[in-house]
């Protein structure tokens, strides 16, 4: 792929024709770049820049495919993946991401698809290991032995403080306030 943006030479700084990271990032949209999420930690006006000046690597909206994956691994995973595609594809462009500065787990699933569809992580079969797993597919499991129900409420009462369990807050004023007087009432006949 081509430079996505051929009007920005090489030799210009980017800095003087974009005021902030969001006119870069609208701009970069503008000319049908795919970028992670406007509010992902790698989205930095240098980044931003690179991407124009086509030393960062990114897709244009055309060669990118969309390949579903139910429960994606974490995120650490999915940026060892796409760095490896790149390995293979002997990508010039960089694909610069550290601890404090990463696309989220949608941009790099996108990514992965575009680079190579046919991924393990997009067979029907796919489940991540449990420790692999981002947060959205963490499942907690708890032991609940029968004596910590009360069959005549159905909840659990373990945990919660005393004043909680046997007096439970009042409703809110406002949701008094919503409730209707008595006076106000309608009788329908």
């Amino acid at each position: 792929m081509q430079n996505p943006s051929p009007n920005i030479n090489s030799g210009s700084k980017p800095a003087k024709f974009f005021k902030n990271k969001d006119a870069a990032y609208e701009a970069a949209i503008r000319n049908k770049i795919t970028l992670p999420a406007k509010t992902s930690s790698i989205i930095t006006l240098r980044y931003l820049q690179d991407v124009f000046l086509g030393t960062e690597y990114s897709l244009l909206n055309k060669d990118t495919k969309v390949v579903n994956c139910a429960t994606p691994p974490k995120k650490e995973i999915l940026i060892q993946y796409v760095k490896e595609e790149l390995t293979k594809k002997n990508e010039k462009r960089t694909f610069s991401v550290d601890k404090s500065h990463t696309p989220d787990v949608i941009y790099l699933v996108t990514l992965l698809g575009s680079l190579n569809p046919k991924h393990p992580i997009f067979a029907k079969d796919y489940v991540p290991d449990p420790k692999d797993r981002g947060r959205a597919g963490r499942k907690a499991e708890i032991e609940v032995p029968e004596n910590y129900t009360e069959p005549a409420l159905g909840v659990f009462k373990t945990g919660l403080p005393s004043h909680l369990l046997y007096n439970p807050p009042s409703k809110s004023k406002k949701a008094k306030a919503r409730q209707p007087d008595e006076e106000s009432k309608v009788e329908y006949h």
